[in-house]
């Protein structure tokens, strides 16, 4: 046991002052910039004659006294100097204090409410180094250090900010801005979701409105044409009177939409299979029967025997979106006859997908028309995440509408190695046919030399029982292995095949024109 010798230090405070003032001509005297402690003021004169209180006024808050003229001049006193001893506070009572400079502050008419909007005065300028003006600024800015025993150090980094605000009396503005590298998909277990990835500016008014970047696209008016996107470019909207009239009731007006952008998503229509007294998960699957595919958050409609039902921990269902699996919640009993329908956008990245869009809607109190257009289409010399021979390309190109036929040789000429599951083709006659087929090659005397063009990585893809020749086989090898399997007096036995499905650009195209009277 130890003992610690402690020892405290403080710095005494005097507030004790003394000071000596040239009585001038005025009757008002300031003795000092902060407030006087009451009952502690001395004044005196000629060589320590105390000064009678009844010949001023003291006003301690102010620090200053006020002299009684005519009572001095009565008793006959006449100093050039008042001596003064007393206590001040650490303060000036009477100062006002202001968190901003009210001279600098200006009213703003946002709609029909009156606000204030605090503004740093361009000529003495702010200490502020994100001033930005009339514009409200919000967000969060991270720094972060990783490091550990098996990792090396790194920095990360990430930026989230949104502006709101008036560039001038007419033009307002939107901004939100994130550097994330990877966008956070949210996990999909409450009602309301908030996205981390959405980057665009907005100008705008009463009537005209311009967003440039992410934004999210719905149906125009009209019983036909019902879509909602989110996609990534440029939009603009008008709104303007064509038909004037001191009615409004009466005028006509006339709005235009126009937009072009990037589509992030891909949509697809699911109908789903319940199991009895199964809540899930259920998996959802692409247009093309993709099995791993990522959702877009927020663009999922779900559907249980013809009723929308609403996201949420505590409400009918949640999803994971990075998984594509949709669970339902407590508060319905899931059976073999309940209808299940998900409606959802998803990104498959096969090519890069143009969206363009448009629309004239005119109304008035007689009638009311509108005209809109919609396009989306895949391009064909831009795809992304699938690589395509020119020999693939000119077979796309000689398919036309008969898409459901796009599969072509999963073989690939490759050199033998033993890190990878590899066939070789041989010759085969089942009755009266040849064929070749490929059978899994383990034998490295067969494997040499190395360039052999008799061995290839397969690919394969599965399809419906009796519509294939071959099979998984459960094997040790560093993959999966397939195997051929004889027809049965012409039938087919396997549910694969040695090809994949090459997955072909589309188009989508619709006109509406409508109206009521």
């Amino acid at each position: 046991m130890g003992i610690i010798p402690l020892f405290g230090f403080s710095q005494q405070v005097n507030n004790q002052r003394k000071k000596a003032i040239v009585i001038s001509a005025k009757d008002t005297i300031a003795i000092d910039t902060l407030s006087i402690v009451p009952e502690s003021l001395n004044l005196s004169i000629h060589k320590g004659q105390k000064l009678d209180s009844a010949l001023y006024r003291f006003e301690p808050a102010y620090g200053r006294i006020i002299l009684n003229r005519a009572e001095l001049n009565k008793q006959g006193l006449r100093a050039d100097t008042l001596y003064c001893s007393y206590r001040v506070l650490p303060i000036l009572l009477t100062q006002t204090h202001l968190h901003k400079d009210a001279n600098i502050t200006h009213p703003l008419l946002y709609g029909q409410q009156k606000g204030y909007v605090y503004q740093v005065n361009p000529n003495t300028g702010g200490t502020d180094p994100f001033d930005l003006g009339t514009l409200n600024k919000s967000g969060s800015i991270s720094r972060g250090v990783t490091f550990g025993n098996t990792q090396n150090l790194s920095v990360n980094s990430s930026l989230n900010l949104q502006l709101n605000g008036k560039l001038s009396n007419n033009v307002n503005v939107m901004v939100s801005a994130t550097d994330n590298s990877l966008p956070i998909q949210p996990e999909g277990n409450t009602q309301q979701l908030q996205d981390f990835d959405k980057v665009f500016i907005k100008l705008y008014n009463n009537n005209t409105s311009l967003v440039a970047g992410d934004y999210e696209v719905q149906s125009p008016s009209g019983y036909f044409l019902k879509y909602y996107k989110k996609a990534e470019g440029g939009l603009f909207t008008d709104k303007f009177m064509v038909k004037p009239n001191k009615d409004s009731n009466k005028a006509g007006y006339m709005k235009v939409t126009a937009g072009a952008a990037i589509s992030k998503g891909k949509f697809a229509r699911d109908e789903i299979q319940a199991i009895d007294g199964n809540l899930g998960p259920y998996r959802l699957s692409g247009t093309d029967n993709e099995n791993f595919i990522v959702v877009l958050s927020g663009s999922e409609k779900v559907y249980l025997d013809g009723q929308l039902m609403q996201r949420g921990q505590g409400n009918d269902y949640i999803i994971d979106y990075n998984a594509a699996q949709v669970t339902f919640t407590p508060k319905h009993l899931i059976m073999q006859t309940t209808r299940i329908v998900v409606e959802f956008q998803y990104s498959d990245l096969t090519y890069l997908r143009s969206l363009v869009f448009g629309g004239v809607e005119y109304h008035d109190d007689k009638a009311n028309l509108h005209f809109n257009m919609y396009s989306e289409q895949d391009a064909k010399t831009q795809p992304l995440q699938q690589s395509l021979s020119q020999d693939q390309i000119n077979f796309l190109g000689s398919l036309g509408n008969n898409i459901q036929n796009a599969f072509a040789s999963g073989a690939l000429n490759t050199a033998y190695t033993l890190a990878e599951v590899e066939y070789r083709e041989v010759d085969t006659t089942v009755g009266t046919l040849t064929d070749s087929v490929f059978v899994y090659c383990t034998d490295s005397i067969i494997a040499i030399p190395h360039s052999s063009p008799n061995h290839f990585s397969v690919s394969f893809t599965q399809v419906e029982q009796g519509q294939g020749d071959y099979i998984q086989v459960p094997s040790a090898a560093n993959g999966k292995v397939f195997k051929w399997v004889v027809p049965v007096s012409g039938v087919h036995q396997g549910n694969f095949i040695p090809q994949v499905l090459l997955i072909t650009p589309k188009k989508k195209q619709m006109v509406t024109l409508g109206g009521r009277l």
